[in-house]
């Protein structure tokens, strides 16, 4: 038998349970190998339960993908393997791409941009799996290329999250493909010191002004805006112009959010390990409602939440569970079964998720 995790509004009439379904409280409301039916249905999405495990026939249906339960089975899995052949292929024409950006004044070809994003999107069908895929890429060294298409393919997960239309899906694919070629013209041991002086942070920076200078010329607006304010906050804190909430352009806004939790969950050159999916979360809890547009970062939690339902994980007292119900005023401290016990880490102070297994 195999698993694929579905989101609670995309369950159907027929579909068969793959495990038990458990609410926030620890009570079952389905048990494993029920048939769904529209009641049931109901009675899942009216309990706050937002993703379920489902059986599926092997088979080639785009929507029948599996459920994985560990890094380990990602990352054995021929989806991985799949979805790793094309982004390394794509890495290569982005970084193509990019460099030519930087060395002519020849137009941006934006079909062509959005055509290396959409082939490694294609051997995905949700987007969970997008951030399964490149959580078990993020222990590679990373770079300017590789970051701007993750942020690339993240943003555009969070924009269907957001229920965008699909042009503005488009607009956001390209601006976050382009939002840190400014860096290309930063020296690569500035760029890549894990220890900057005060004055190297501050030509770091630069890098904004040095990507809208770029690309003004050869883009719309709309996406050289984005290199130019990816880093501005909603409160102000950002730079380089310190805009605050909607002066900030919209699309950069949105490619923020991929920007910082790519930059926090990945491996960074300069030997900085890469953090857990749900040490990020918790940031983003912490400050994200200060710093961030509120409706792009609730869809992004929302969606973030969900990718992990079912995923084995330690917890901070060292003890292994299975997270069995996303929880969505507190993304981070989901419901996690450890043994016979079901485990609220919203009610366990002091407790959290530190690794996915």
């Amino acid at each position: 038998m195999r698993k694929t995790r579905v989101r609670a509004e995309k369950l159907t009439e027929g579909m068969v349970t793959a495990t038990d379904v458990i609410s926030i409280s620890g009570t079952t409301i389905v048990t494993k190998g029920s048939v769904l039916d529209s009641y049931t249905i109901n009675k899942i999405c009216h309990s706050g339960i937002t993703a379920v495990i489902i059986q599926t026939e092997d088979s080639g249906d785009v929507l029948k993908r599996p459920a994985f339960t560990s890094v380990s089975e990602v990352k054995n899995s021929t989806e991985f393997k799949k979805f790793k052949e094309n982004f390394e292929t794509s890495k290569v024409e982005v970084k193509r791409s990019l460099d030519r950006v930087v060395r002519t004044d020849d137009k941006i070809d934006f079909d062509k941009v959005i055509a290396e994003v959409d082939v490694v999107m294609s051997n995905t069908c949700t987007g969970m799996e997008v951030f399964e895929m490149l959580n078990c890429m993020k222990d590679e060294m990373d770079d300017v290329y590789q970051h701007s298409l993750n942020v690339s393919l993240m943003s555009a997960v969070i924009a269907k999250w957001a229920k965008m239309p699909k042009h503005d899906i488009d607009d956001v694919l390209a601006a976050a493909l382009l939002h840190d070629i400014g860096k290309l013209k930063i020296p690569y041991e500035v760029l890549n010191n894990p220890k900057p002086s005060t004055e190297e942070r501050k030509f770091l920076r630069k890098h904004a002004i040095y990507g809208y200078n770029i690309l003004k010329d050869k883009v719309t607006d709309q996406i050289a805006q984005v290199a130019l304010s990816h880093h501005e906050r909603y409160d102000g804190t950002g730079y380089p112009m310190c805009q605050k909430g909607l002066e900030i352009p919209r699309l950069a806004r949105l490619i923020a959010i991929a920007d910082i939790f790519d930059e926090l969950a990945g491996k960074r050159i300069g030997n900085r390990a890469a953090s857990c999916p749900f040490e990020v979360i918790r940031l983003f809890e912490r400050d994200g409602f200060q710093k961030f547009d509120t409706e792009y970062l609730l869809a992004f939690l929302s969606g973030i939440s969900d990718t992990y339902v079912g995923y084995n994980v330690r917890l901070s007292n060292g003890k292994c569970g299975t997270i069995i119900f996303a929880n969505k005023t507190r993304p981070s401290k989901p419901m996690v079964k450890v043994e016979n016990r079901y485990i609220d880490l919203a009610k366990e102070s002091g407790l959290e998720i530190i690794q996915l297994l």
